[in-house]
């Protein structure tokens, strides 16, 4: 009799596999009716980060072909399973322990990587939570920023409008320069000439007086020899008392002296050339004295003119110049020296010449022509021993008149003259 036996499960699903296939031999027909088919695992096929989760899964739907499934596709071996030897089991063994090896590397893997990522997404929250006050003033910075960049665009302009304002004020300082050099000249001419015309008014006031002086000289001299010529009128009367027509004691007839002295005739059948009185003479150092003062006087005149045409070329070039914005300070006249009131006195008395009107006297006047106006004869100069006294021979009324002018060279008469002082 067979003792009963007590069916025991194993735990080991290997065992329960061996025991399976076991009975599967023993009773072939239940075996193939009750052996369970493999279930495959089913997954849905989501898309992973990690690679070796694809494979694994890739791995798990693939069929496996094992030699005793070739075996029972034959008619002939289909109802005898063949059980696995021990080495395709130790082959199984090895596959299933590396496929178990492979998870558990996988399954470290993702939780070492979903450790990592929890992490970072912890940090990744607290500085999102740290940053959520800093959202406010950095949109402020950003306004700020705009308003700095708006800013630094005026100031660009600004110094760009400062640049060109500093070429414009650099073109007007040279051309202030040049027109301050063109003054500089202009000022020192306007001092050189200032120069010359006091230069020139002082030499004026030099001659002034220096002719003043030689005006009473040439009075006072004109005046002593009025007097000697009428001392020597006196004398020649006294000598020469001879009556030529019997009316007068004269030496000249009584119808000579009623000739006009003014217009001379020498067509008067009682007129006498070398009978007439010979015309005085002036001294030549003091004509030429004032013909040099003249001279002076006129070279004066001629630059006092040029400096007032240099004077005006001067306020043309000066109008000229660019003097827009400033105004030019005109320079004081140069003191003028004052004259004494001594030399005021009027030059009305020079003596000139007048034609003496005809007179019924007998004796026949002499008036004497102006010293100053006459033309000087030698140069000889005024000596203070000798007396000024004309020196030349007798020339009569052709002497005195020839064209209302005194002649220069006189003619020498037959008759001698005899000086006063003799």
């Amino acid at each position: 009799d067979r003792t009963p036996t007590f069916p025991v499960e194993p735990k080991s699903e290997f065992l329960r596999n061996a025991i399976n296939a076991r009975r599967a031999k023993d009773n072939p027909v239940l075996a193939m009716e009750t052996r369970p088919t493999p279930k495959r695992a089913t997954s849905s096929v989501t898309p992973s980060p990690d690679p070796w989760i694809d494979q694994a899964m890739s791995e798990e739907d693939t069929t496996r072909i094992t030699p005793a499934s070739r075996r029972g596709r034959r008619p002939s071996d289909s109802a005898l399973p063949r059980m696995p030897t021990q080495r395709e089991q130790q082959a199984e063994m090895d596959a299933m322990k590396n496929t178990v090896f492979n998870a558990n590397l996988k399954l470290e893997l993702l939780s070492t990587q979903n450790c990592e990522l929890k992490d970072s997404l912890e940090l990744s929250e607290q500085r999102i939570r740290e940053l959520e006050p800093l959202e406010e003033e950095v949109h402020d910075l950003q306004d700020q920023n705009n308003r700095l960049q708006l800013k630094v665009q005026d100031l660009e302009e600004e110094n760009n409008q400062l640049h060109d304002a500093r070429l414009h004020l650099r073109n007007e300082n040279a051309e202030l320069r040049e027109s301050n050099v063109e003054i500089l000249k202009i000022q020192e001419e306007t001092i050189a000439n200032a120069e010359q015309h006091q230069s020139a008014l002082d030499e004026a006031a030099d001659m002034i007086v220096h002719l003043t002086q030689s005006n009473d000289d040439l009075k006072a001299e004109n005046a002593k020899l009025q007097a000697l010529v009428t001392s020597s009128q006196i004398r020649k009367t006294s000598s020469f008392g001879v009556q030529v027509d019997g009316l007068s004691g004269d030496r000249y007839p009584g119808r000579i002296q009623s000739i006009d002295e003014s217009r001379p005739s020498t067509s008067h059948f009682d007129s006498d050339y070398y009978s007439q009185p010979d015309s005085p003479q002036s001294k030549a150092g003091s004509s030429r004295e004032v013909n040099s003062y003249s001279e002076r006087a006129r070279n004066l005149q001629e630059i006092n003119v040029q400096g007032k045409k240099s004077i005006q070329e001067l306020k043309t070039r000066t109008s000229t110049a660019s003097m827009r914005l400033l105004s030019r300070t005109s320079s004081p006249a140069p003191a003028v020296p004052k004259i004494p009131s001594a030399f005021h006195e009027p030059r009305g008395d020079v003596q000139t010449y007048k034609p003496t009107a005809r007179t019924p006297s007998k004796h026949h006047k002499l008036v004497l022509p102006n010293l100053q106006t006459a033309t000087p004869n030698s140069p000889v100069k005024p000596s203070a021993g000798t007396p000024r006294t004309p020196t030349a021979p007798k020339e009569g009324l052709r002497g005195l008149y020839r064209g209302n002018r005194t002649i220069e060279r006189a003619r020498p008469s037959s008759s001698s003259y005899q000086s006063p002082t003799s």
